[in-house]
């Protein structure tokens, strides 16, 4: 009799185990765990965010014994309208809070879902170059070389919101402290319009913001003919790595994010008609330097666009030098080919 109680024991053991083990992997096969669904271990009074139009996996875990338990568990939730859920599987649908409830007989466990949206932002940073983008395009703006943006539909494609940095010489106004710039630079107008969107920011809305630095050739130009391209561009990283840690950092936005855009080729008999003194190997050293060591997106717009002189903008102030310039190109190309690559093709990076 004593044997028969011990071999049913160990019967029932087995049994128990194959339960476990069988109810455990059925689980894990589950087909939304198939498409990389993140699985959340919750206890009662738990609290999430989520992002909208998103899937995420509630997993109830009583005991160690119990692997996965959510099949004996009966699902509910608040507000459907906000989040489904079946079987543990919580579908965001729309912006807002639901309580999802994981019932056991006289046991609950309760989650406070919370979904947000996600709007897009983006920032072009640039030179004077930059100020041909308001024409025609419904911009507002401050004063010329100011923070310019627009709500207009058709330029701002995924973007809620897009807005343009454009600063006369802008090296000066970037490297606040080198000159007289300290209160008037690029550093300080994106700075605030983080702290705008930082502002709008709340538990159901929240912002991803894309910067895009759009170098030109008066940034290269600026310094002494000693400092070599790499030389200026390696300043050019440090910076932007100082104030993308610093100045452009934000707990409240869901993301920023920067992409760098290479300076585009100078025609070195156009360019001598300028104040620059440089040339465009000068601008291949420096964008070679930037492609190579940037930790950040590189939008490579020097090969990626097409140029020729037509596209510089013509001189009428030195009726001695050459008709167009190489630092600044046409209203008609920034419109038509620049912007349009910086917003449809470089932000996109």
């Amino acid at each position: 009799m004593k044997k028969r109680r011990v071999f049913l024991g160990i019967i029932l053991i087995i049994i128990l185990f194959f339960i476990v083990f069988f109810v455990g992997n059925l689980e894990g096969t589950n087909k939304d765990m198939e498409d990389n669904v993140n699985v959340i271990d919750i206890v009662d009074d738990s609290n999430l965010s989520i992002k909208n139009n998103s899937t995420i996996k509630l997993n109830v875990k009583l005991a160690n014994i119990f692997k996965s338990s959510n099949k004996f568990f009966a699902w509910e939730s608040s507000n459907e309208d906000v989040a489904s859920v079946d079987n543990g599987v919580v579908k965001a649908k729309s912006s807002g809070t639901t309580t999802v409830t994981a019932k056991l007989d006289n046991l609950e466990i309760k989650s406070k879902i919370t979904v947000y949206d996600i709007k897009k932002v983006i920032i072009i940073i640039g030179d004077s170059r930059m100020d041909h983008f308001k024409d025609d395009n419904e911009f507002n703006s401050t004063s010329r070389y100011e923070i310019k943006y627009t709500d207009k539909v058709s330029m701002l494609s995924k973007y809620d919101r897009l807005y343009v940095v454009s600063l006369s010489g802008m090296r000066y106004e970037w490297f606040a402290g080198d000159g007289i710039y300290n209160d008037n630079n690029a550093t300080n107008y994106v700075k605030d319009i983080i702290s705008e969107y930082e502002d709008k920011t709340k538990d159901t809305l929240k912002y991803d913001i894309k910067l895009l630095f759009n170098l030109g050739v008066n940034d290269l130009s600026h310094y002494h003919l000693t400092t070599t391209p790499s030389e200026v561009a390696s300043k050019y990283l440090s910076k932007i790595d100082d104030v993308m840690n610093n100045e452009w950092k934000s707990d409240k936005i869901y993301n920023i994010s920067l992409n760098m855009v290479t300076l585009f080729p100078v025609n070195d008999d156009q360019i001598k008609c300028y104040y620059s003194m440089r040339y465009n190997r000068d601008v291949i050293d420096f964008n070679d330097y930037i492609i190579t060591n940037s930790k950040y997106t590189v939008c490579d717009a020097y090969n990626d666009l097409d140029f020729n002189d037509s596209v510089f903008r013509e001189r009428f102030d030195n009726a001695s030098c050459a008709t167009r310039d190489g630092l600044h190109f046409s209203k008609e190309f920034n419109t038509t080919e620049l912007y349009s690559y910086l917003v449809n093709v470089c932000a996109n990076k």
